[in-house]
C-alpha cells in the first residue's frame, strides 16, 4: 500500500525516530516536490528516505483549496492518484475529506502499530507524550479520547 504525505507527519515520526512506524504500513510514500523542500531543510533522517521510501511526484493539476502551497500540491497529488493522505493538519484534513480522500494522521499510524502489537501500549503512550514534547498539539479532550481507545486493545 501507498499514500501521499504532507510534511506533518513525516516530520514528527523523524523527530521521534520512529519512522519505522510508518514503514511497516506503506511500502512507499510519495511526496510532491513543494513537501521535499519543506523536509528537507535539516532532518537527515528524512533525507536519506528521499527517492527510497519517499518518492518524489508532483500532481498533473493543482487544486485550489486556500491552503498553503505544500498541502494543495499534496492533496492534488493524492486526488489525482487515489491514495491515502497523510496529514495532521486539521485545515488540511478537511479540505482532503470534502474531496473524498482517506485521512491519515500521526495518532492514526500509531494505533495501526498497535493493532498489528509493532508497538505496546505502553510503547504507544510514550511515543505520544514524545510526539507532544517534539511541538504536536492535540486537545485535552482529543488526548482524553484517545487514552479511551487504547483501553479497547
Amino acid at each position: 500500500m501507498n499514500a501521499v504525505a504532507n510534511s506533518t507527519v513525516l516530520i514528527l515520526l523523524a523527530k521521534t525516530n520512529r519512522f519505522d512506524l510508518l514503514k511497516n504500513k506503506y511500502r512507499n510514500v510519495f511526496i510532491t516536490q513543494i513537501i521535499k523542500e519543506e523536509i528537507t531543510r535539516k532532518d537527515l533522517i528524512i533525507k536519506r528516505e528521499i527517492n527510497k521510501f519517499l518518492k518524489i511526484k508532483n500532481p498533473k493539476q493543482m487544486l485550489k483549496l486556500r491552503l498553503d502551497k505544500g498541502e494543495e500540491s499534496a492533496i492534488s497529488l493524492a486526488s489525482e492518484i487515489k491514495l491515502n493522505f497523510l496529514s495532521d493538519d486539521k485545515k488540511a484534513r478537511l479540505a482532503a475529506r470534502t474531496l473524498k480522500i482517506n485521512v491519515l494522521g500521526t495518532v492514526g499510524i500509531l494505533f495501526w502499530n498497535l493493532k498489528r502489537k509493532n508497538i505496546n501500549k505502553k510503547e504507544f503512550i510514550e511515543l505520544l507524550h514524545a510526539l507532544i514534547k517534539k511541538g504536536f498539539y492535540i486537545s485535552a479532550e482529543l488526548y482524553s479520547n484517545i487514552v479511551k481507545t487504547l483501553d479497547d486493545y
